[in-house]
């Protein structure tokens, strides 16, 4: 153990802007090295790039992945989400090797698994690989669903379903300002939510949230091989996870969304469309500007209801 007069490892972090100042910065070696210390990781740490949080590999067979203070929820969540998921899937899930702190900081040790994220394969796949792996996704997306949430740890009871949707629904056009949409598509919010049902959760299962490129892998065989990032997951209803899912693997590509729901025994139609659009505005990390951005609308699109069917084209 450190003695109390060291100097801090890592910063103190008040809010969530005093994250998003240091979170790209390179100020965590000095903390990986403690936690390469306490566990006995061999290796140099590498930083993967892109993500919210900080995470490194470390030599071949560790990942360390970093919270700040004000999200330790979040450290807990993915703890538990992967306490409950060990062996529990038809692909790998990281193995939880430590959860600890550091300076006030929490943060997991994982095993690293093999494979190469999805996003830097997809381009270089034939069209009928494309759609294999999309109902390989589908199987891995029913499999989860399946698993028997009563087993989950408590903190997943934390969310109270109808009330998170309810919350979400009232803060939704306010929460899309505050992230820059456009004005014009804010002021069609709320009548569009309001048209849609989305009471009949049917049934709770366990979501991911964020299946999409960056955290499944593909292993050397050309099929799935890893899930990762379970730090957002909760218990909710089946739909929601495919707003992720229509935004960021399909993107508007009809075969391969049907295909990732079919396994599942999703009704693929307009309705469902509709409410994956609702979803995908509900959703807690919602950003309808960059939504917007990254998948214009076609020319004349001017209701939720047009942008429905081409965002989640069934």
């Amino acid at each position: 153990m450190r003695p109390s007069y060291c100097v801090p490892l890592l910063p103190r972090i008040p809010d969530a802007d005093a994250f998003r100042a240091v979170r790209a910065a390179d100020i965590y070696r000095p903390a990986l090295a403690e936690i390469a210390r306490r566990h006995r990781l061999a290796g140099e740490p590498r930083r993967y790039a892109g993500g919210s949080l900080p995470v490194f590999a470390i030599g071949e067979e560790h990942v360390v992945k970093l919270f700040p203070p004000l999200f330790r929820r979040n450290r807990d969540n993915e703890r538990d989400a992967l306490c409950f998921l060990e062996d529990e899937l038809p692909v790998a899930t990281p193995a939880l090797r430590a959860a600890d702190d550091v300076d006030g900081w929490p943060y997991l040790v994982m095993g690293q698994l093999p494979g190469r994220r999805m996003d830097e394969v997809w381009p270089q796949l034939a069209r009928a690989d494309q759609v294999r792996l999309a109902g390989e996704l589908g199987e891995l997306i029913a499999a989860l669903h399946a698993l028997p949430v009563a087993d989950a740890a408590p903190a997943f009871a934390q969310i109270v379903w109808d009330a998170f949707i309810a919350e979400r629904r009232a803060t939704c056009a306010a929460h899309q300002a505050s992230r820059g949409a456009d004005p014009v598509w804010l002021a069609r919010i709320p009548d569009f939510l309001a048209s849609l049902d989305l009471s009949d959760a049917r049934e709770s299962v366990f979501l991911h949230t964020e299946v999409m490129p960056d955290h499944i892998l593909i292993g050397g065989d050309g099929h799935l091989s890893g899930l990762v990032d379970f730090e957002p997951s909760m218990i909710g209803a089946r739909e929601y996870e495919f707003a992720a899912v229509g935004l960021f693997f399909a993107r508007g590509d009809r075969e391969l969304l049907r295909a990732a729901l079919v396994p599942g025994g999703h009704q693929p139609d307009d309705g469902l469309s509709l409410r994956l659009c609702g979803y995908a505005l509900l959703h807690r990390y919602s950003h309808l500007a960059w939504y917007l951005e990254r998948h214009p609308p076609a020319p004349g699109t001017t209701t939720f209801e047009s942008l429905a069917l081409e965002w989640f084209a069934l």
